[in-house]
């Protein structure tokens, strides 16, 4: 049986292989991307009241936190997740021209 301070410390190492599994996937960059731009972390805030306020803010919370385990996980993981989502959209963008171009 295990003592409870390396029952925790083996908890984090498998926590810290799970995240770098995940961060290691290209899928696994696009899932994270996904929920860290619905946590509204490359946008703006709108929000004139308290309340929308504050969970705009826990959103980004979120956001961070998840940021802060992929570079835990492996170092760069964030600035690599950014450099393909701008490949993805200027994949897209010459998709959509090229549409425009041929008459849709």
């Amino acid at each position: 049986m295990l003592k409870p301070g390396r029952r925790q410390a083996e908890e984090l190492k498998q926590w810290k292989n799970v995240w770098r599994a995940t961060v290691q996937s290209k899928q696994g960059r696009e899932v994270l991307y996904r929920i860290v731009e619905h946590c509204g972390l490359f946008s703006q805030s709108s929000a004139l009241d308290a309340q929308t306020l504050a969970l705009e803010k826990g959103k980004r919370a979120v956001a961070f936190w998840i940021i802060r385990e992929m570079e835990t996980a492996m170092p760069g993981a964030s600035m690599t997740m950014q450099i393909e989502k701008q490949e993805r959209l200027r994949v897209f963008e010459s998709l959509t021209m090229t549409e425009v171009n041929n008459g849709g």
